[in-house]
């Protein structure tokens, strides 16, 4: 009950004292999202699958955006979308 009054009250003080506007160009975009236990990136109107075989979660920006971190399964992996290759940092094996 604490948690959603906070909130609450987050968002009443943001509604009301935010002086400026906040625009974004829908072409420059970037979302990750899971479908079907998969990491995508929505960039702009297209969709593209970065991972094939499941159990992907929790997928994280860099602050650049150019690097998606994620979980598949217990293993630590980044995905670089300059180069469009995915890298193996943490295996925990199982």
């Amino acid at each position: 009950m604490k948690h959603k009054f906070c909130i609450t009250c987050m968002m009443i003080f943001v509604l009301l004292f935010n002086a400026g506007k906040i625009y974004a160009d829908a072409e420059s975009l970037q979302v990750a999202f899971i479908r079907q236990t998969n990491l995508w990136v929505k960039v702009g109107n297209k969709e593209r699958q970065l991972t094939f075989g499941g159990n992907i979660s929790g997928p994280k920006w860099s602050n650049d955006g150019k690097w998606l971190a994620y979980r598949k399964g217990k293993d630590l992996w980044a995905y670089h979308l300059t180069s469009n290759k995915a890298f193996s940092f943490i295996s925990r094996g199982g």
